[in-house]
C-alpha cells in the first residue's frame, strides 16, 4: 500500500482546503494510505478527523524577522524529519508555500519525492520571480529538490516554466467540482432573484465590493435577495464582518441582505441562487466560480487570473474590473432585467464546467500523476 502525506499551512476552511480534502478522499478510495499535516489549528482539522484522516500539526510561519524565521524553520524541519522516519511515506504533496519549504530538505535527505500542488498566486502578473518570502531562491529550491509542480491554472504553469522549471517537472491540472444538485424551482416563474457571494470573510475576497454593488442596485429600484455566505474565522474576519454589516445598516437593507456564515450545504445554496458574484481582488483559481457555473448559475466574476481562464466573458459568464462596485452592479442589473439571459448564460456555464472541470476526471489525472511520481 502506498503512503502519501498531504500538507497545507492553513487550518481554516476555504477553496484550497476543500481541494485537499477531495484529493485525500480520492486517494483513499484507490487504496492509498493518507496522512495530513497542517501548520495551524482550525475547523479544517476537525473536518479531516471527522472524515477519518490522521492529522498532525507542525506549527510554522514566516515572520518579518528573518533570523527568527530561520530558527523556527530549522526546528520545524527537525519535526518533519522525525515524522518521515516514523511513517516512511512514498510521496509528499504540499498544497501551500510554508509547508513545501518545511518539508523540502527533510524529504531530500529521506529521498522522498515532493509535489507542489500550486494553487496559490506565486507570480504577480508578468513577473519572473515568485512573490514569496524566499524570493529568488524559491525556484532554485524547487529545481534542487527535483520537485514536481502541478499548477491549477495555465497561467501559473507558464510562469513556473518561464522562471526556469522544466516542462518535464511542471504540468497543469485544474481543480474540479462534482455534479450539481437538481436546480431549484425558484429559478423558474415570477420570484425575487437570489444573488449570492461565497467565500471566507477576508478583505481580498471583496464582500465589501459585492455589498456596495447591492446598494447601487437597490437605488436603481431592482428587486433581489442578497446572500453573503462564508465564515469570519480568518485574519481580521470579525472586524471585516462588522464593516460589512455597517454597509447594510447604513443603506437600510437589512431586509434585502442575509449573512449566512460558514455553511456546509454550498451545493444547495448554489442551486437556490440565480446569480453568483465573485469579487476577489486577486484569485489564483477560484473554485467557487467553477462550482457556481456547474450549478447553472449566471456568474459575474472579477477579471483576475483564475476566473479569466474558467469564464468565457459573455458566453459562460461575465468578467468585470476587480474592486469596482459600479461595474459589478452594471452586469448584475442586466441579468436581473433579463431572466432569459440568466438562464442561457447559466446553461452554457454548466456545460462548460462539466466538460473542463469535472471533479472525478481531474482527480483521476492528479492521482495518476502522484502515483507515477511516487513510483519513479
Amino acid at each position: 500500500m502506498k503512503r502519501v502525506v498531504l500538507t497545507s499551512m492553513y487550518g481554516g476552511l476555504g477553496g484550497g482546503e476543500v481541494a485537499l480534502l477531495q484529493h485525500a478522499r480520492s486517494l483513499r478510495l484507490i487504496g492509498v494510505e493518507v496522512r495530513v499535516v497542517l501548520m495551524e489549528e482550525g475547523p479544517f482539522v476537525r473536518q479531516l478527523e471527522a472524515d477519518g484522516f490522521r492529522v498532525d500539526r507542525i506549527d510554522f510561519f514566516f515572520g518579518a524577522n528573518r533570523v527568527a524565521s530561520l530558527a523556527r524553520l530549522l526546528g520545524s524541519m527537525m519535526r518533519v524529519r522525525r515524522l518521515l522516519i516514523s511513517d516512511q511515506p512514498d510521496l509528499v504533496v504540499s498544497y501551500t508555500f510554508n509547508d513545501f519549504v518545511v518539508f523540502s530538505i527533510p524529504c531530500l535527505v529521506a529521498r522522498i519525492p515532493v509535489i507542489l500542488r500550486s494553487q496559490g498566486e506565486y507570480f504577480r502578473r508578468n513577473a519572473r520571480t515568485p512573490d514569496v518570502w524566499l524570493g529568488g531562491l524559491f525556484i532554485p529550491l524547487i529545481r534542487f529538490l527535483r520537485a514536481h509542480v502541478i499548477p491549477t491554472t495555465r497561467y501559473e504553469e507558464g510562469s513556473f516554466v518561464r522562471s526556469g522549471i522544466s516542462g518535464e517537472f511542471c504540468s497543469h491540472i485544474p481543480l474540479g467540482v462534482p455534479a450539481p444538485l437538481k436546480l431549484s424551482s425558484k429559478r423558474e416563474g415570477n420570484h425575487v432573484p437570489v444573488i449570492s457571494i461565497f467565500g471566507r470573510l477576508v478583505r481580498w475576497k471583496g464582500q465589501d465590493v459585492f455589498l456596495n454593488a447591492m446598494v447601487l442596485l437597490k437605488a436603481r429600484g431592482c428587486r433581489f435577495k442578497a446572500r453573503v455566505v462564508g465564515g469570519a474565522d480568518f485574519g481580521d474576519g470579525d472586524q471585516f464582518l462588522k464593516e460589512l454589516t455597517e454597509i447594510v445598516r447604513a443603506a437600510d437593507m437589512s431586509e434585502d441582505v442575509e449573512f449566512l456564515g460558514h455553511r456546509s450545504d454550498i451545493q444547495a445554496l448554489m442551486a437556490d441562487s440565480d446569480i453568483v458574484c465573485h469579487c476577489s481582488r486577486f484569485e489564483p483559481f477560484g473554485l467557487v466560480v467553477v462550482e457556481a457555473m456547474r450549478a447553472g448559475c449566471a456568474v459575474v466574476a472579477s477579471d483576475v487570473d483564475g476566473p479569466r481562464e474558467s469564464v468565457r466573458d459573455g458566453e459562460t459568464g461575465y468578467l468585470v474590473e476587480p474592486g469596482s462596485p459600479e461595474k459589478l452592479a452594471e452586469r448584475v442589473a442586466m441579468l436581473l432585467c433579463d431572466p432569459g439571459l440568466r438562464h442561457e448564460l447559466g446553461t452554457r456555464a454548466s456545460l462548460h464546467a462539466a466538460e473542463n472541470f469535472d471533479l472525478d476526471l481531474n482527480l483521476g489525472r492528479l492521482n495518476d500523476a502522484c502515483l507515477s511520481i511516487a513510483n519513479s
